[in-house]
């Protein structure tokens, strides 16, 4: 019976084909979580080998903003931060700033893991350079007494203090840095209900001093 049934369907086969895909799929699945295991470390060397290729990045000191903003802008493209994450040039300074929910939990200044990375690569450019390094954080004009924090006031510089925090445990020298806190009343926008989302943001403000 099973030789007849095969001489009649002699190209029934199409199960192994199907029995393979799905072996590879789930080869496929297992490697995928192994590289997810160690996707930070991996992501940051690839910021790196991307900023030394395509701005000139190096161990010698960056010293002029026009180098910095493409190094910065890189960053953010590599870690598809582009919507939240902003950098460029006022006066004399290099501020990059983005909402607060990229850096931190509603209403908390501890910095989110996810912002880890990005803080991490912006602290390694920040060490190629001489500038001093002042963090503002800003609120929008809601009220947060009911929270963890007794004011706006509280909620922003403890959030810039956080980002400060973290740039000196990456190893940038705590003389450059500074930490200040403007609560709702330096907003960047407009401070209507629809520009509240932009108006929390942490600001990494570079400034050039003489050396």
């Amino acid at each position: 019976m099973i030789k007849k049934l095969w001489e009649n369907n002699p190209d029934d086969s199409g199960w192994l084909v199907t029995y393979g895909d799905i072996m590879t799929l789930l080869l496929s699945f297992f490697v995928l979580l192994f590289a997810l295991s160690s996707m930070d470390d991996f992501l940051y060397n690839e910021i790196l080998i991307s900023l030394k290729e395509s701005v000139g990045f190096s161990e010698s000191r960056l010293t002029a903003d026009s180098r910095v903003i493409p190094t910065i802008e890189r960053i953010i493209e590599l870690q598809g931060l582009a919507n939240n994450v902003e950098v460029l040039a006022e006066r004399n300074e290099v501020r990059i700033f983005g909402t607060d929910s990229v850096f931190f939990e509603a209403g908390s200044a501890d910095i989110h893991p996810n912002a880890a990375l990005f803080l991490k690569a912006v602290a390694g450019v920040i060490k190629q350079l001489h500038h001093s390094v002042q963090v503002e954080g800003h609120t929008d004009d809601l009220d947060s007494s009911q929270g963890k924090f007794a004011s706006n006031w509280e909620l922003s510089t403890a959030r810039a203090a956080a980002v400060v925090g973290f740039l000196e445990k990456e190893g940038v020298e705590p003389d450059r840095l500074s930490a200040v806190g403007f609560a709702q009343y330096k907003p960047r926008y407009p401070p209507t209900p629809e520009n509240r989302v932009r108006n929390r943001r942490v600001e990494i403000v570079l400034k050039s001093r003489k050396i």
